[in-house]
């Protein structure tokens, strides 16, 4: 869905800004560097996991139950898993999907704002390319039977 801004009335795809963005941090910012970060590695596990207590406030953890992946964790007494997103909003109490997805470009080192700037000029630049080329196609279309010499 696109939606309208007040930028001299240029309509932008911010659904496909939102995926290029959260790619973006997903290619950046491993799970496991999040944690270990953060100070929460309790101890290696198995392969390319890591254990830690539960990161979701809603139980205790005593022991670390919690499986961090690249991806993504897992708390295998509770059940609370997710992504990047998820684990950064629970480590950095935010609730909002967009808030998170910001602090999670910060700590992937991603500059979500100059990231939608380029996406707007590039936006721009392909709106104005494309009216152009339809300009042209109309002129093109015109019937030249008047101009005959």
């Amino acid at each position: 869905m696109a939606l309208e801004t007040n930028m001299a009335h240029t309509t932008y795809d911010w659904e496909r800004f939102d995926a290029h963005i959260k790619e973006t941090v997903r290619a950046r910012l491993d799970c496991r560097a999040v944690v270990a970060d953060a100070g929460l590695v309790k101890k290696r596990g198995s392969g390319r996991y890591v254990k830690i207590h539960c990161v979701d406030p809603s139980h205790e953890d005593n022991h670390p139950s919690c499986s961090v992946g690249p991806d993504g964790f897992k708390c295998h007494a509770c059940g609370a898993s997710g992504d990047v997103f998820t684990l950064v909003g629970l480590l950095q109490h935010v609730d909002s999907f967009s808030e998170r997805v910001r602090a999670a470009a910060r700590l992937a080192g991603v500059d979500y704002d100059a990231e939608r700037d380029r996406f707007v000029a590039a936006e721009r630049d392909a709106t104005w390319r494309s009216s152009s080329y339809e300009t042209i196609e109309i002129h093109a279309s015109r019937d030249l039977s008047e101009y005959r010499l």
